[in-house]
């Protein structure tokens, strides 16, 4: 069974490398902060919606987050 809280931990991750706050993720992404705080701590799921628009804020396409994280 895959290990999803490895998603959250990318997340945290990509943003950290780009020296992004959570808030500036949140307005790229057009995601609110406090969603985003609950995903990279592992207390929540990004919905497809979601983790599409981070993706995007990223650069990349969702399939990719998730294979970064080992989904």
């Amino acid at each position: 069974m895959p290990d999803l809280d490895a998603l959250g931990d990318t997340i945290r991750e990509l943003r950290e490398i780009r020296g992004w706050s959570i808030r500036d993720l949140s307005e790229r992404a057009g995601v609110a902060r406090a969603p985003i705080c609950k995903y990279e701590n592992n207390n929540q799921r990004p919905s497809l919606s979601s983790l599409a628009k981070i993706a995007a804020a990223f650069d990349a396409r969702p399939s990719e987050l998730l294979d970064d994280a080992g989904l």
